[in-house]
């Protein structure tokens, strides 16, 4: 009588009777051939694919040809770029400077001259000028040294305008900076005129005493004046100006103001009712009285 089959199923197949090795080897037989079947699917699936689908090359870009240039086009082109350039360098030589200040751009109206200038015409400027004689064409340049190039080469502005430049400072007070950008100059060339001009008018004019007479006052005398004060010869006033404070304590204490509460040096100044300057006398230490300097700064010797 045959025994019945032992063992459950594996892998779908039912293992025969027989001994345990046997039984062992059967179910190795049989994982190997599953094992074999299994890549030869995977294979025939792959022989699959590459038979259904085929691979290509990317085909190389091809480069566009470029067409010939016609060569009446391409001088007509050139031409165009030179008469383009033509006419370029045209507009900028024919574009108008930035008109700086100068003196000959006013001289014909008295009214920008007396405001620029506080001369009532430019014949009495250009009469001043004159006046200060052929030592305007030789002035040594502060900031400059003795023999220095710099010192003869052709100055961008003229003496005329330098003294013009100086008198428009002193007259409207403008800034440097505004005077340079009016005068087309730099901000070191228009301090180096400036500073200039002051020394050389106060060395070339301090000798001049000019003293006005009575008649001279009286012809320029303002009509309020006339009306309310018509006796007057002169207007004068102590004018401070402040220091640094002395290291020297005498000096502090001398110089000490107690108008300013500061230390200063006192000057007087006279002027006639019109407002023209004629006195300024040397300077004084702070704490001298308005009474003292009056008396002692000269000003009562030439009336």
């Amino acid at each position: 009588m045959d025994n019945p089959p032992v063992g459950p199923e594996e892998n779908g197949l039912l293992l025969q009777p027989g001994p345990r090795k046997e039984r062992a080897k059967q179910r190795v037989d049989q994982r190997g051939i599953m094992m074999s079947s299994s890549s030869l699917s995977l294979a025939g699936s792959s022989n699959l694919l590459t038979s259904n689908y085929e691979v290509h090359d990317l085909p190389s870009p091809e480069r566009e040809e470029v067409p010939e240039q016609n060569p009446s086009v391409t001088a007509a082109l050139l031409a165009r770029i030179e008469f383009l350039e033509a006419e370029n360098e045209r507009l900028k030589a024919s574009k108008p400077a930035r008109q700086h200040l100068r003196i000959n751009d006013i001289k014909q109206d008295d009214k920008l001259i007396q405001l620029f200038t506080g001369f009532a015409s430019y014949i009495m400027f250009s009469s001043f000028f004159n006046f200060l004689g052929p030592a305007v064409h030789n002035l040594n340049y502060r900031g400059v040294k003795e023999g220095d190039r710099q010192r003869t080469r052709k100055r961008k502005v003229d003496p005329e305008n330098q003294l013009f430049l100086t008198l428009v400072k002193l007259k409207l007070n403008l800034r440097l900076r505004d005077l340079a950008f009016r005068f087309g100059l730099s901000f070191s060339q228009t301090s180096r005129y400036f500073t200039t001009w002051v020394c050389f008018l106060y060395h070339h004019l301090k000798e001049i005493n000019w003293i006005p007479s009575t008649d001279q006052v009286w012809s320029t005398l303002p009509p309020i004046f006339k009306e309310r004060y018509p006796t007057t010869y002169t207007i004068i006033d102590a004018t401070e100006i402040f220091i640094e404070t002395p290291t020297d304590l005498h000096m502090q204490s001398s110089t000490w103001s107690q108008y300013k509460h500061h230390n200063t040096f006192k000057c007087l100044v006279a002027c006639t009712p019109n407002g023209v300057i004629f006195f300024v006398s040397p300077l004084y230490v702070g704490s001298i009285s308005d009474v003292e300097l009056t008396e002692c700064c000269g000003l009562l010797d030439i009336l």
